[in-house]
């Protein structure tokens, strides 16, 4: 059954049907298993992933399970903790969430997350192996940068100890040189759960040395050599627009 078939006694609403007589107890039962009908068709969308017990979810993921959308809201990341039993973990949603709302001038917000593993970090000095954070866009295409941040997931581990300043750019910008957009001063020194957040800011551009970062991915590095002597995951998470210069 869908909305349409709500069924009135006496008012008329197009197009819903007016009986026009006296409502029967399976009348009221029909409307509401009807409404209850359109409420779960709300709770779920075909685009989500089921959940799955073995996948290691982080915060801001989407899950369909039982016949209801959830959202992964827990700061730590998590696995084989079932929707629907720990409400710390996961939340249940609309469809609609999942929608982002436009700019005022029209433009969409889009997001971006990316989980950097320990065994990862200590190998992201620019010397060595920078991580993509947000793939190339496309011809012509640029994110602006609106902000974000970047959490250290230190819970019983130890800090790194040299080389603790990440840096987010374009990968097309010379790190070492000093060409960077985002600069988080020693955020891999934290000893327990901590974020720092980044903010536009003017890149340090040289027409010279940089290009226009159209159509290049968003690298995070470390300035000078690797980091060592940590055991931290970091999460890095941001929101963006995208220019358009074709």
């Amino acid at each position: 059954m869908g909305k349409e078939d709500i069924l009135l006694r006496e008012l008329v609403n197009v197009p819903l049907t007016t009986k026009g007589s006296e409502f029967l107890f399976s009348d009221l039962d029909e409307n509401f298993i009807t409404i209850y009908n359109q409420f779960v068709a709300l709770s779920q969308s075909s685009q989500v992933p089921a959940y799955d017990n073995a996948i290691t979810y982080i915060q801001g993921k989407y899950v369909s399970f039982n016949s209801q959308l959830w959202k992964m809201i827990n700061i730590i990341p998590q696995i084989n903790i079932t929707p629907g039993t720990d409400p710390l973990t996961w939340f249940a949603v609309y469809a609609s969430d999942m929608v982002q709302a436009p700019l005022i001038n029209g433009a969409k917000i889009y997001e971006f997350e990316k989980l950097i593993l320990s065994a990862d970090v200590l190998t992201m000095g620019v010397t060595d192996t920078l991580i993509e954070i947000l793939p190339a866009l496309g011809v012509g295409l640029a994110p602006q940068f609106l902000g974000g941040t970047v959490t250290v997931q230190n819970v019983g581990g130890f800090p790194y100890d040299i080389n603790t300043s990440i840096h987010i750019a374009p990968a097309n910008f010379d790190l070492a040189a000093g060409r960077r957009a985002f600069e988080l001063i020693n955020i891999l020194q934290a000893t327990t759960f901590q974020s720092m957040a980044f903010t536009p800011s003017v890149i340090a551009y040289s027409p010279a040395v940089d290009q226009l970062p159209t159509n290049t991915p968003i690298m995070a590095g470390v300035a000078g050599g690797n980091p060592s002597g940590g055991s931290s995951d970091i999460l890095i998470k941001g929101t963006y627009k995208i220019l358009d210069f074709n």
